[in-house]
């Protein structure tokens, strides 16, 4: 890695993510505010920055929310609190409009850009750094990171003042690498799994492959119910996904035996067991030959229902009035009470977040390390995960601006 020298001391980022990228910007900020001399470069591992910010909410980017608190996260709450405190909603809105970014919510609460794109969000990032002259080295990868009483070292060469961490974790692809650097520094690492993940369940059947589905979701654990989602309801090959498995992939304790966990689905959460029987008794009544598939296809997809009837022990060409009660109670629960035995979680692969990483003890009030003085930590590295909703990138945005912030305001 080759990096051209100046006078001016050097303030390295690591990462050019959504946290890395506020850090940089609010770094060359401060030190633009103070009057400093700092020479700011990104480090990025991949051909260009920004590369997950992208395909954020769709390719739209949830930037946020209009409503976030700690209950929203998952990892060290007191940790995203104390950041949060100190760089918030409103002033990452002030943040984005400084920018030029102009900001929309829809009815749930989510923050867009106005133009709905995630690449006017990279644009208007990149356009700040280069006006700010923070330096971008893509296709460099930080292997190593040593401190000593003159700062930073990089990969055995590169000297630096100060550094701030924005490696990300895991998810969509990275590398466990990342936490090496950090653990051989005798850092205390979280263990990471997925998160924002689909759930793989056992027997599942390939024929509910493709169906999408409104739902109730409820996750169970050791016979406790630990969540429910309410959403549309995916079913793949593999199990269950969609918002609310994604949602409850937060609840899943780590390392869980399989089939310790149970998922269990009302796929008529506005419908009651009474109006169900009423429904059913109504039908029954006057057309007691149709079939029971069709009765349910009217109000569920019907390879669903197919499966229901399969699951209830019922004959595939079942008509209402041959049923008994108690064939309708089955059937009935099927559909308010579907049981699913999870395997586990997908992987990073096909996960959206990070849970665990950079312990929140190991980290200082600062967003430095305790035992890596002048390094600090932002963004998915730090043990903080959020649902979906704009959270994460939340959470992106406020660790990386107080991070870049104090790292100037410490350091130079």
């Amino acid at each position: 890695m080759t990096v051209r020298t100046r006078e001016y001391p050097l303030l390295a980022v690591i990462g050019g993510g959504a946290s890395g990228l506020a850090a940089s910007v609010s770094a060359a900020r401060q030190a633009e505010k103070l009057n400093k001399k700092v020479r700011i470069v990104l480090f990025e591992a991949n051909p260009r920055v920004g590369k997950k910010l992208l395909v954020t909410g769709n390719g739209r980017c949830n930037l946020s929310n209009r409503s976030i608190s700690p209950g929203n996260y998952t990892g060290s709450r007191a940790l995203f609190q104390k950041v949060y405190a100190g760089f918030g909603g409103e002033e990452t809105l002030r943040f984005f409009e400084s920018l030029g970014v102009l900001t929309v919510s829809d009815a749930d609460g989510r923050i867009y850009p106005k133009s709905m794109k995630a690449s006017s969000v990279l644009d208007a990032l990149m356009f700040e750094c280069e006006r700010l002259g923070v330096e971008t080295r893509v296709g460099t990868r930080i292997t190593s990171l040593k401190t000593d009483r003159d700062g930073v070292l990089l990969n055995g060469s590169v000297r630096a003042r100060a550094a701030v961490a924005a490696c990300g974790g895991l998810a969509g692809g990275g590398e466990t690498s990342v936490y090496d650097i950090f653990a051989s520094n005798g850092i205390i690492i979280t263990p990471p799994e997925p998160g924002l993940t689909a759930f793989t369940v056992k027997d599942f059947p390939k024929s509910l492959k493709g169906v999408r589905a409104q739902g109730k979701m409820t996750l169970y654990t050791d016979a406790r119910a630990v969540g429910n989602e309410t959403g549309e309801i995916q079913y793949t090959d593999y199990g269950l996904s969609g918002y609310p498995a994604m949602q409850l992939s937060l609840r899943m304790p780590v390392k869980k035996a399989p089939g310790a966990a149970v998922i269990r689905v009302d796929s008529l959460s506005d419908v009651s067991y009474e109006e169900l029987d009423s429904a059913f008794a109504k039908r029954r009544a006057f057309a007691p030959d149709m079939p029971a598939i069709l009765f349910l296809s009217g109000m569920l997809p019907k390879p669903l229902a197919a499966v229901f009837i399969k699951d209830a022990r019922l004959p595939a060409d079942c008509t209402l009035g041959a049923m008994t009660r108690e064939q309708a109670g089955r059937l009935f629960e099927q559909c308010k009470n579907k049981e699913y035995r999870v395997q586990g979680l997908r992987g990073f692969l096909q996960a959206q977040v990070t849970r665990g990483g950079i312990a929140a003890g190991e980290i200082g009030d600062s967003l430095m390390l305790k035992k890596m003085p002048r390094v600090y930590v932002c963004g998915e590295l730090a043990d903080v995960a959020g649902e979906c909703g704009g959270y994460n990138l939340q959470w992106a945005w406020s660790s990386g601006c107080v991070a870049g912030r104090n790292c100037v305001l410490e350091n130079f």
